[in-house]
């Protein structure tokens, strides 16, 4: 049986324990969180190359987040999401959040 590793193999040393240390961090974080809400709105950028056989990924997101959550799709693999294609999309999707933001305020 071959391990999915999700892209994990082409990276090396250095990288690996980046991630490692992203994680960990990530849980020690969850383990101080008072609140599981975010009270604000959630911009979601989906890899829209990946399976998702249990749904779409930004509706796990709906029980933590108290104003909107808008998903974007981007055409990309997840571990492509800053490659140039994905990029292309996605700088103009940041700016215009940010400008219609700062409209706002």
């Amino acid at each position: 049986m071959e391990l999915a590793l999700g892209g994990l193999e082409a990276l090396d040393e250095a990288e690996l324990e980046s991630v490692l240390r992203v994680t960990e961090n990530k849980a020690r974080i969850l383990a101080t969180t008072d609140s599981m809400v975010f009270d604000g709105d959630l911009h979601f950028f989906e890899a829209a190359r990946e399976d998702k056989p249990d749904g779409p990924y930004w509706a796990t997101w709906l029980d933590h987040v108290g104003g909107r959550v808008v998903c974007e799709s981007v055409p990309a693999r997840h571990l492509d999401m800053l490659g140039q294609e994905a990029v292309s999309v996605l700088g103009p999707l940041v700016a215009a959040i940010l400008k219609e933001k700062i409209v706002q305020e």
